[in-house]
């Protein structure tokens, strides 16, 4: 049969037969292409330039991500802003994620090192707390081998690793990547800085030691007159006599006068026979003992000098230094050091 004689079944056309037909109504053609075969949803021009636009949007936010972590803040209007633009932010809709947001949800603590970085970081980190150890004995005076010299050399270089800056500057919850604000170490945060707290101990120290001097030097003046604790007193307004009917004729508990609690110098023997009954037998012993702990106290301070100078205690001057604690808590001395020791003193007339 020749070629002039064929008709296509298809179209109707004249010199082929339905297979060689161009025309193909039952085949899907791509709108975009005019491709036959497929859909527009399915074109292969069109999945490569979604493929392209999409590689472009992460290059851009990986750009902006790093540049955000570097500058290491970000305002909440800025930030709002930022999100604004993009598409992707947004919350599921769905009722089984309600309350949650997309996978797309991206915040600075979700970084995640590999296990690679991770076992990268943690030897840099302990290298740069050997240095710090270093750093601090060369502070105290000490000398370093050549090794230890060369160790300490090397902290820019291992501050500025890759690994190192990434840690440092990822917002995380664990203490391991804090960087202290004012030793700036890693590894701790300023509240468990070791420079602050031995800072903050040593002025603990030392107002405790301007404390019992103060106290020692009361105690050892060992009289006050009663010009000045009438002066004292006029300014308190706690120091007033009871108005009650049954205490009629007495003065209140807190009626204290200088002569009832400090001892003049010619009472610091305690033999005189008129101060024991004046003040009762127990009274006096207390004051006896007050002034034999106080003496205690002045010998652990010259021990504790003596500490403080280099020099080596026996057994029994360090059980000595050890009950400072318990003396300085016994009842008698505070309340004499205190000037609060109550005594059963008879009716004063008004």
């Amino acid at each position: 049969m020749s070629a002039v004689s064929q008709t296509c079944s298809r179209c109707n056309g004249q010199g082929h037969r339905a297979a060689q037909c161009t025309k193909m109504p039952f085949y899907r053609t791509c709108e975009y292409c005019k491709a036959v075969g497929h859909a527009a949803k399915a074109c292969p021009i069109l999945q490569r330039k979604a493929a392209e636009k999409a590689e472009k949007e992460k290059a851009a936010r990986m750009q902006s991500s790093d540049a955000w972590s570097e500058s290491g803040s970000t305002t909440a209007s800025s930030w709002d802003s930022w999100t604004s633009d993009k598409g992707w932010w947004k919350p599921r809709s769905s009722k089984k994620t309600k309350g949650k947001w997309a996978w797309s949800e991206w915040q600075p603590q979700h970084w995640v090192l590999s296990e690679g970085e991770e076992r990268e970081a943690r030897k840099l980190e302990k290298k740069l707390r050997e240095i710090a150890a270093l750093e601090q004995l060369v502070d105290q005076g000490r000398m370093l081998d050549v090794l230890q010299l060369e160790k300490v050399d090397r902290k820019s270089e291992i501050e500025s690793h890759e690994v190192a800056y990434a840690t440092c500057s990822m917002f995380s919850a664990d203490s391991f990547y804090r960087t202290c604000e004012y030793c700036k170490v890693v590894g701790h945060a300023a509240k468990a800085c070791p420079i602050l707290l031995r800072k903050a101990a040593e002025k603990a120290e030392k107002e405790k030691a301007a404390r019992m001097q103060s106290s020692d030097a009361w105690s050892e003046s060992g009289s006050t007159t009663a010009s000045s604790w009438d002066s004292w007193t006029s300014d308190k307004g706690w120091w007033k006599p009871r108005s009650s009917k049954k205490t009629k004729g007495k003065w209140a508990w807190s009626e204290w006068q200088p002569q009832h609690w400090v001892l003049s110098e010619g009472e610091g023997s305690w033999g005189d026979r008129g101060f024991s009954d004046f003040l009762g037998q127990g009274n006096a012993g207390h004051a006896c003992r007050a002034r034999k702990l106080e003496k205690k106290l002045r010998e652990i301070a010259a021990l504790e000098q003596l500490v403080d100078q280099g020099r080596m205690l026996d057994v029994l001057q360090l059980e000595k230094v050890d009950r400072k604690s318990e003396i300085e808590s016994h009842e008698v001395l505070r309340k004499v050091r205190l000037g609060y020791s109550r005594v059963a003193l008879s009716a004063v007339a008004e």
